[in-house]
């Protein structure tokens, strides 16, 4: 299982082009929605609460599957909350509620119970309202951090720099790229509330900083 406490404050930041520095990485899956021609689609919108239907699709070495299930949903909100849910343990047939209100715009990524990677979307997905009501959506917390940075579009090699207010330190900060397996991930030490990183992204796309102040927690079952 799978759970998060108080992870907020996602910026997006965007990759100009610049020299190439990160060598290409094997994902373990891959994934989709059946009601969508790729992992992302540009424009594609998810209803408030309403389910949505995954699939993986596994790579395989003597037709043993590499991902182990069950399977995890990771719903990044820009400029909001993260979630994490567990979504089933039937590959061809997963099921995701979108427990992010309308008006979110999401980053998606699918992860195993081995914390194995399917990859994050390439784009981001808008959630409207629909008929499906808000029971789904997760009480507000008052205990929130925010973060400012320096920069929203990075070149190769130009450093970010995230600065982080409230919440309860040691922070830890997650440095995710959009359409990608690639994780950077870093602890803060007590005192510490800013963070500095270099850019070493893949130029042309879009990366998420995220900073929060608990554990992610995880066990197989």
């Amino acid at each position: 299982m799978f759970w998060t406490e108080d992870i907020l404050a996602i910026v997006l930041l965007h990759l100009s082009a610049g020299a190439h520095l990160v060598a290409a990485q094997s994902q373990t899956f891959r994934w989709s929605m059946k009601s969508a021609n790729e992992v992302s689609n540009p424009g594609y919108t998810l209803t408030q609460c309403n389910s949505a239907t995954i699939v993986v699709n596994d790579t395989q070495i003597s037709n043993n599957p590499l991902s182990v299930p069950p399977y995890y949903m990771m719903s990044y909100e820009i400029g909001g909350t993260t979630s994490v849910s567990q979504i089933g343990s039937n590959a061809s047939n997963l099921s995701w509620t979108v427990n992010h209100a309308a008006g979110s715009n999401l980053v998606l990524q699918v992860i195993d119970s081995a914390a194995n990677s399917g990859g994050t979307a390439s784009g981001t997905f808008g959630v409207v309202e629909g008929s499906f009501g808000n029971a789904c959506l997760p009480t507000p917390n008052t205990d929130f951090l925010s973060i400012s940075t320096n920069t929203t579009t990075l070149t190769t090699c130009e450093p970010l720099i995230l600065d982080i207010y409230g919440g309860g330190p040691p922070y830890t900060v997650s440095i995710i790229p959009l359409n990608s397996t690639t994780v950077f991930n870093a602890t803060l030490s007590a005192d510490e509330n800013q963070y500095l990183w270099i850019n070493r992204a893949e130029p042309g796309g879009s990366l998420i900083g995220m900073p929060f102040h608990t554990e992610v927690h995880s066990s197989t079952y």
